[in-house]
């Protein structure tokens, strides 16, 4: 997979400053001037971007040789002491525009441009997978799956069949199956999920966050004992009088690399992954130079897409993944405010991209209540694709 990383870093920070100057009307945060400046431009020297006076702007990464975070979730990069914003002087706003106001603090870039680093310098080695995941993700299967035993082919029908019951139905059930005179062999409900995971290539990955849904505990927030927005314990209290450390809550990442390795699994599933590149190669085909495309109808005829094909950026087995995310009210008469990320390829055909075989869980935030920092919850599946792209 191709991407650009360089730039991100930078226009994420200008939009933070953007929308406090939008809020304030004012052309400056209500900072030090000289302060505000060496803030950034101490942080952006990590991520390989230059600060100008009036805008950020991308620059060749010369931050490769530094080290790496042995974990993206459990070494934070030390950031530099700034001062709070206790002393902030507050503005009158006018009534219309008070709704508008973001409240914008110097943490919040700190933190911003943190998840970048970390981001930049993403390794899959440090993203927390097991040794065979790892090793799937790095050589992946070149033989189409076949499944001849017929008692792993039962059992997962009947990991199929039960997907709505407990653990003890499918356990009672096999029980059942093993005393029967044939002597059905069944496989334990754990094998039976790993099975059906090296097929579909669904891996989950459990993340602590705060029982309020402020803030999941990855990157920079990794080492946190409580939330740093409404100050809730992350660990369960009772639990550590016993002297284990159990988090009050979690959220779920599926990683989508392995997903995408069963996509492209059999000869035929292989073919539908090259609608992107074989339709833009043909639009360019019959599209003459520096003219425009006289239609738009879905990814690949898109200025950019063409442009990164012409220059070699995608190449025919380069995979394109789009990130949606959207809240969820799972119960009717309940409150409840769930969050569920998805998975968009948008190298396969549109009449097959939004079927629910191809599209790809992402992640699941529980709730109870709306997250309020999006991007730790999403720092997982970022990170995950961008030592994918880095390997």
């Amino acid at each position: 997979m191709e991407a650009e990383l360089d730039g991100i870093d930078a226009l994420h920070a200008s939009e933070i400053l953007n929308d406090a100057q939008r809020a304030t009307g004012s052309g400056h945060l209500e900072l030090d001037d000289s302060v505000v400046p060496e803030i950034l431009r101490g942080q952006m020297q990590d991520t390989g971007a230059e600060l100008g006076p009036d805008n950020l702007s991308a620059a060749p990464d010369s931050s490769r040789g530094d080290p790496r975070p042995s974990s993206p979730s459990s070494q934070p990069h030390a950031l530099p002491d700034i001062p709070d914003d206790s002393s902030r002087a507050s503005t009158d706003l006018p009534a219309e525009s008070e709704e508008l106001f973001i409240d914008v603090k110097r943490e919040d870039v700190r933190i911003a441009l943190e998840y970048i680093r970390l981001l930049r310098h993403a390794r899959l080695d440090d993203s927390g997978l097991d040794q065979e995941l790892l090793e799937q993700l790095r050589n992946p299967p070149e033989v189409e799956l076949t499944i001849d035993d017929p008692d792993v082919v039962l059992s997962i029908e009947l990991y199929l069949g039960v997907g709505n019951a407990s653990i003890e139905t499918y356990n009672a059930v096999r029980d059942a199956l093993a005393r029967h005179p044939a002597g059905v062999q069944v496989l334990s409900y754990y094998k039976v999920q790993r099975t059906i995971e090296k097929i579909t290539g669904i891996y989950s990955q459990r993340h602590d966050m705060c029982i309020n849904s402020c803030v999941g505990y990855t990157g920079p927030r990794a080492n946190l004992d409580k939330c740093p927005s409404c100050g809730e314990a992350r660990y369960c209290p009772i639990q550590g009088e016993a002297g284990q450390k159990v988090a009050r809550q979690h959220f779920t990442s599926i990683l989508p690399g392995a997903q995408l390795q069963a996509l492209c699994r059999t000869p035929e599933s292989a073919k539908r992954m090259m609608y992107f590149y074989e339709t833009a190669t043909a639009i360019l085909a019959r599209t003459p130079a520096g003219q425009p495309v006289s239609e738009y109808f879905d990814f690949p005829a898109g200025s950019l897409a063409l442009e990164a094909v012409a220059d070699g950026t995608i190449g025919p087995h380069d995979i394109l993944l789009v990130f949606s995310i959207d809240g969820a009210q799972l119960y009717q008469n309940k409150e409840s405010d769930c969050w569920i990320g998805l998975w968009l390829v948008p190298n396969l055909d549109p009449e097959l991209r939004y079927k629910k075989p191809y599209v790809l869980p992402a992640l699941v935030i529980p709730g109870p209540k709306h997250p309020e920092d999006l991007d730790s919850f999403m720092f997982p599946s970022f990170y995950h694709v961008s030592a994918l792209m880095r390997e």
